[in-house]
Formats: structure tokens, sequence, C-alpha cells
């Protein structure tokens, strides 16, 4: 692929190609760059947007549009929740670090996670699975104003193999990210797609 990212699912492969395609070489392409009609239809759902707020020095993050596969996942739609107020602890520290490397590189972050959760039957002591992330800054005029994100569970790892919906109905134990990748624009710059 030319990527410093190393993606891994074709999904997040597909989406970082496209936004390379409409990137510059040194700054991230505006939002009205951004076309649903030239996605592949199967990434859609996978996909989602996030508004950077800046209040004062801080930055806040607010969902504007969740994908359906992830409302799936996690049974319940966070579109117009802050992440902070959505995502606690060390889980929503791990993402406003996230989001806050994509926004001030401004650089496509890419990060693979193993999740670890108490099944719903009680029967399972524990279930993974892992998780594909990947966030993109938009610009919204001369700043990064958005975030284009998505965020692809690989179900195969399940140990219980009741797949996906097991996630949505079981307790968080923890998780632990296995990789992340930092690709600032500039250093993509010529490796389009």
């Amino acid at each position: 692929m030319g990527s410093q990212l190393d993606l891994l699912t074709p999904e997040i492969v597909s989406l970082h190609d496209y936004w390379r395609s409409k990137a510059e070489a040194d700054r991230p392409p505006a939002r009205r760059d951004i076309d649903p009609m030239e996605l592949a239809p199967a990434l859609l759902p996978h996909i989602g947007l996030i508004d950077v707020v800046r209040d004062g020095g801080a930055l806040r993050f607010r969902y504007r549009l969740i994908g359906t596969a992830m409302v799936d996942l996690f049974g319940e739609d966070f579109t117009g929740t802050f992440a902070d107020e959505s995502k606690t602890g060390a889980y929503g520290a791990y993402l406003h670090d996230l989001y806050s490397q994509a926004v001030l590189g401004p650089a496509a972050v890419a990060s693979v996670a193993r999740f670890g959760f108490r099944g719903s039957n009680r029967r399972v002591d524990r279930s993974f699975l892992r998780m594909e992330r990947l966030i993109l800054p938009l610009c919204v005029g001369e700043d990064v104003g958005m975030l284009l994100f998505s965020s692809v569970v690989m179900p195969a790892a399940l140990e219980d193999g009741r797949g996906a919906p097991a996630f949505r109905q079981a307790s968080l134990l923890g998780f632990d990210e296995t990789c992340r990748r930092v690709a600032p624009l500039v250093a993509e710059a010529g490796r389009v797609a």
C-alpha cells in the first residue's frame, strides 16, 4: 500500500487510500473534499465523523456521525455526545490521546487494541476481540476541525465463538493497545495511492 501505517483490515486500507488521494502534500483534505458517494458502500457502516471543539487550550471531541456497524457493535449510538462524557477512565484517555495526535500532527493515526470482556451469560470468564482504528484529520477552514475515523472489529479473535454481539452484551474488563502507528502528513507526501 505504500503507507507507514501497516494497516490490516481492507476497510481501513480503503479509507486511508481515499483520504490520501484527497490530501495535499502538507495539508489534510477539507471536510468538503470527502464525498460518501465516492467511498465503497461496504465501508460506509464502519466510518464516523468527530467534531474537534477547542475549549480554551483543551481539545474536546464530539461524535457527529457513527456508522451503523459501530452502533450495532456497541448497542448504542453515541452521535451528539462528547467522547470525554461517553468514554471514561483509561479507555476515554486512550481515545482522547488518539484523537489529539491526529489533530496536532496533523497525522493519520492507526491503532490496534485488544479488549477483554466478561461474557453476558457469565459462563465465559473472558472474551477477547481486536479492533483496528484509523483516525484521519480533516480541515474546516484553516484548522483541523473534524476527524474522519473507522473502527473495525476482527471478531474471529473472540474466544467464545459467538461473534461480535457478545461485545455489546458484556462488561469491559480492560484493554491493551498492541500497536500504534502515526504517519504525519508531510512524511507521507508523495505516497498518494
